[in-house]
């Protein structure tokens, strides 16, 4: 159906952005990767960035996903849901940053009426956040 759609209207930045979570979800990391690109292009004053750095890091352009993040958080530094977007990028992709990822993260925790985080999805992170940090330090010596 979507591709119907843009066969009518190629040009519709939503459509291609309704795409790429379709092909997301069905594993088509690559061909998500495209449609988000189109339609973050076609529509550079929406909020179709994150769904980019998402799909990049799935098809494993981490480089170009990180890109993407920084530049969406320059541009939108107010959005806490952007801030957690990315701390959730760093926990998946880099364990070895969880100082980074915690960083991040507290910039998540701002409140913010359009775009706060739930309270559930910080919970959850940093619940993550913290098991990856007591995973990285030595356990202690067992007495002989």
């Amino acid at each position: 159906m979507s591709r119907r759609l843009l066969q009518e209207s190629p040009t519709n930045g939503h459509y291609w952005f309704e795409l790429a979570g379709i092909l997301r979800t069905l594993g088509k990391h690559e061909e998500a990767v495209v449609a988000a690109q189109r339609a973050v292009r076609l529509c550079p004053d929406f909020s179709y960035q994150p769904r980019l750095a998402n799909t990049l890091a799935k098809a494993g352009r981490l480089d170009g996903s990180e890109r993407t993040y920084k530049e969406m958080l320059r541009d939108h530094p107010d959005r806490p849901k952007y801030w957690f977007w990315y701390a959730e990028f760093l926990c998946d992709y880099h364990p070895q940053r969880t100082e980074d990822a915690k960083a991040v993260f507290a910039k998540a925790q701002t409140p913010n009426t359009d775009w706060s985080v739930q309270t559930k999805e910080l919970e959850d992170l940093r619940a993550r956040l913290t098991v990856e940090e007591t995973t990285k330090r030595p356990l202690p010596a067992v007495p002989k």
